[in-house]
Protein backbone atom coordinates (compact mmCIF):
# COMPACT_ATOMS: atom_id res chain seq x y z
CA UNK A 1 0.00 0.00 0.00
CA UNK A 2 1.08 3.53 -0.68
CA UNK A 3 0.53 6.87 1.01
CA UNK A 4 -0.60 9.65 -1.36
CA UNK A 5 -0.96 13.39 -0.90
CA UNK A 6 -4.23 15.22 -1.59
CA UNK A 7 -3.29 15.53 -5.28
CA UNK A 8 -2.71 11.78 -5.62
CA UNK A 9 1.10 11.93 -5.70
CA UNK A 10 2.98 9.21 -3.84
CA UNK A 11 4.73 10.30 -0.64
CA UNK A 12 8.04 8.46 -0.71
CA UNK A 13 9.90 10.01 2.22
CA UNK A 14 9.94 8.13 5.50
CA UNK A 15 9.13 11.23 7.57
CA UNK A 16 6.38 13.74 6.98
CA UNK A 17 6.94 17.29 8.20
CA UNK A 18 3.75 18.60 9.80
CA UNK A 19 5.33 21.99 10.41
CA UNK A 20 4.51 24.02 13.49
CA UNK A 21 1.20 24.56 15.23
CA UNK A 22 0.73 26.96 18.12
CA UNK A 23 -0.31 25.51 21.48
CA UNK A 24 -4.10 25.62 21.78
CA UNK A 25 -4.64 25.41 18.01
CA UNK A 26 -5.32 22.37 15.84
CA UNK A 27 -4.21 21.41 12.37
CA UNK A 28 -5.78 18.75 10.16
CA UNK A 29 -3.83 16.83 7.52
CA UNK A 30 -5.37 14.73 4.75
CA UNK A 31 -3.72 11.95 2.81
CA UNK A 32 -4.91 8.90 0.88
CA UNK A 33 -4.03 5.27 1.40
CA UNK A 34 -3.86 3.47 -1.94
CA UNK A 35 -3.97 -0.29 -2.45
CA UNK A 36 -1.80 -0.82 -5.53
CA UNK A 37 -2.01 -4.61 -5.14
CA UNK A 38 -4.25 -6.91 -7.16
CA UNK A 39 -5.62 -8.34 -3.90
CA UNK A 40 -8.31 -7.21 -1.49
CA UNK A 41 -6.67 -5.93 1.72
CA UNK A 42 -8.37 -6.04 5.12
CA UNK A 43 -7.38 -5.38 8.71
CA UNK A 44 -5.52 -2.22 7.67
CA UNK A 45 -3.56 -0.67 10.51
CA UNK A 46 -1.86 2.71 10.52
CA UNK A 47 0.95 3.32 12.99
CA UNK A 48 2.27 6.82 13.64
CA UNK A 49 5.98 6.79 14.45
CA UNK A 50 8.10 9.37 16.30
CA UNK A 51 4.98 10.51 18.16
CA UNK A 52 4.71 10.94 21.92
CA UNK A 53 1.71 11.68 24.14
CA UNK A 54 2.66 15.37 24.23
CA UNK A 55 2.28 15.58 20.46
CA UNK A 56 -1.45 14.79 20.72
CA UNK A 57 -2.04 13.44 17.23
CA UNK A 58 -5.39 11.79 16.60
CA UNK A 59 -6.34 9.61 13.65
CA UNK A 60 -9.71 11.00 12.53
CA UNK A 61 -10.31 8.68 9.57
CA UNK A 62 -8.52 5.61 8.24
CA UNK A 63 -9.71 2.75 6.03
CA UNK A 64 -10.14 -0.72 7.52
CA UNK A 65 -10.14 -2.45 4.12
CA UNK A 66 -9.48 -1.61 0.48
CA UNK A 67 -10.32 -3.31 -2.79
CA UNK A 68 -7.56 -3.77 -5.37
CA UNK A 69 -6.74 -0.39 -6.94
CA UNK A 70 -8.89 1.53 -4.43
CA UNK A 71 -7.83 4.55 -2.39
CA UNK A 72 -9.41 5.99 0.74
CA UNK A 73 -9.03 9.11 2.85
CA UNK A 74 -6.60 9.06 5.79
CA UNK A 75 -6.99 12.06 8.08
CA UNK A 76 -5.10 13.10 11.22
CA UNK A 77 -5.34 16.05 13.60
CA UNK A 78 -2.49 17.57 15.57
CA UNK A 79 -3.21 19.58 18.71
CA UNK A 80 0.10 20.20 20.51
CA UNK A 81 0.17 20.86 24.23
CA UNK A 82 3.80 22.01 24.29
CA UNK A 83 5.55 24.71 22.28
CA UNK A 84 8.06 23.19 19.89
CA UNK A 85 11.15 24.95 18.57
CA UNK A 86 11.01 22.96 15.33
CA UNK A 87 8.16 21.51 13.32
CA UNK A 88 7.01 17.98 14.08
CA UNK A 89 8.15 15.17 11.79
CA UNK A 90 6.32 11.86 11.98
CA UNK A 91 6.52 8.51 10.25
CA UNK A 92 3.44 6.69 8.97
CA UNK A 93 3.53 2.90 8.63
CA UNK A 94 0.64 1.12 6.91
CA UNK A 95 0.05 -2.63 7.13
CA UNK A 96 -2.77 -4.92 6.06
CA UNK A 97 -3.70 -8.49 5.30
CA UNK A 98 -4.01 -9.50 1.64
CA UNK A 99 -7.03 -11.78 1.45
CA UNK A 100 -7.28 -13.08 -2.09
CA UNK A 101 -6.33 -12.50 -5.70
CA UNK A 102 -9.31 -11.84 -7.98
Amino acid sequence: MKLLDKLGREIKQTEIDLGRVEVGNKATYEFYIYNENSSFVEDIKVKLENVTDKDEITILKAPKELKAGEKSLFKIEWSPSLKLKKGLKIGIKITGLEVYNP
